[in-house]
C-alpha cells in the first residue's frame, strides 16, 4: 500500500514535469474531486483503516496546483503540497490528441537535461497517468 508520504511524493514528482496546454491560454488547476474519487477507488485505499483513509484524503485535499499557459508557448506550474512549494516551467507543443511537454526549469534552476512528457487531450481538459501510477490526474481550466 502507498503510504500517504509516498502518495505525496508521487504527486509532487508528477507535477514537476507538467507543462502546458497549447492554444488554450489561461490558468488550470487539478480536478481535486476527480482525483479524490479515483483515489478512493484504489484497492490500497479500500484496505486502509478509516484513520488511514482520512489521512490520505487530507493529503489529496492539501494539494494545490496552478498551471499558467502563455500565448508564447511557455508555461509556469506552481505546486503546493502540505506547504512545500515547487515551481516548474518550460515549453509545449500540441500533436493531434496529445501534448508534448518539455520542462526546462525547476525551482528557479535550469535543468541540465529537459524532461519530456506526453498528456492526453480530452475535450476542454487534459489527463495524465504516468506508468506505474494506479490513477490519473485531470487538469481543468479556471472559469
Amino acid at each position: 500500500m502507498n503510504t500517504p508520504s509516498k502518495f505525496c511524493l508521487l504527486i509532487l514528482s508528477l507535477f514537476l514535469s507538467v507543462v502546458a496546454f497549447a492554444g488554450v491560454e489561461g490558468v488550470y488547476h487539478i480536478d481535486a474531486d476527480a482525483l479524490r474519487e479515483e483515489f478512493k477507488a484504489q484497492p490500497d485505499f479500500a484496505n486502509a483503516t478509516e484513520t488511514q483513509q482520512e489521512v490520505m484524503l487530507d493529503r489529496v485535499n492539501q494539494l494545490k496546483l496552478k498551471m499558467t499557459l502563455k500565448e508564447d508557448g511557455t508555461f509556469v506550474v506552481e505546486a503546493d503540497m502540505m506547504g512545500q512549494l515547487n515551481e516548474a516551467g518550460g515549453t509545449f507543443e500540441v500533436l493531434e490528441e496529445e501534448l508534448l511537454l518539455t520542462t526546462t526549469m525547476e525551482n528557479g534552476v535550469e535543468k541540465e537535461t529537459p524532461e519530456i512528457a506526453r498528456f492526453q487531450v480530452e475535450g476542454d481538459h487534459f489527463k495524465v497517468q504516468e506508468e506505474g501510477m494506479p490513477f490519473s490526474f485531470i487538469l481543468i481550466k479556471e472559469e
